[in-house]
């Protein structure tokens, strides 16, 4: 984190002393910089607790409630909370006990194209964007994403992917034999131009 950035930490049962031993043992002299926040999306914007920091945030992970209605609600107060080059990462996509989330993710992108875009999802996990940096983004995922997997040794496949709701995103799949990119229906061993 630089100087000036914080951390907030969110979630209705947050734990803090455990969070505040971790970062004693991981980034000692960092308490300052982290701030808790009991309660969830809908709370925090009743109670109007990050509304001064709407715009600032340049990464939101959420691991929130699964339901549909809360999904949604975090969405909400996450593309509130980043600014224009931000990142909204959300955990158990696809995960057989949480279809909600998926659901929700993909009503979401359909009814706010103005402000969210899906950039990958693979992994249960899923990544989005604003449109205003998605074409960026876009291109890195396209050019980096494959190489920086390799390099760590964690093979993957890139799969491109239409939706006629937004613009294409990427998927991401364990290595298969058949090439490292996929175009609908179609594997390739390089980058498909």
């Amino acid at each position: 984190m630089s100087p000036q950035e914080r951390l907030f930490l969110s979630d209705m049962t947050i734990r803090e002393q455990e969070v505040q031993a971790w970062r004693d043992l991981m980034i000692p002299g960092q308490d300052k910089k982290f701030q808790f926040l009991h309660g969830d999306s809908g709370v925090l914007r009743k109670r109007n607790v990050l509304h001064e920091l709407f715009g600032e945030f340049r990464w939101v992970h959420i691991d929130g409630e699964h339901s549909y209605e809360g999904v949604i609600s975090d969405l909400d107060l996450a593309f509130d909370c980043i600014g224009r080059s931000g990142i909204v990462a959300c955990d158990d996509v696809f995960h057989p006990m949480s279809a909600c989330v998926t659901q929700a993710i993909f009503d979401y992108v359909a009814r706010n194209a103005h402000k969210a875009r899906l950039l990958v999802l693979g992994f249960c996990k899923a990544y989005l964007t604003t449109p205003y940096w998605y074409d960026f983004y876009h291109q890195a995922c396209y050019k980096e994403l494959l190489p920086t997997f390799d390099e760590a040794k964690l093979p993957i496949t890139l799969c491109l992917n239409g939706w006629n709701q937004s613009s294409d995103y990427y998927s991401i799949i364990p290595r298969r034999s058949e090439g490292k990119y996929v175009t609908i229906g179609q594997f390739h061993e390089d980058i498909p131009s």
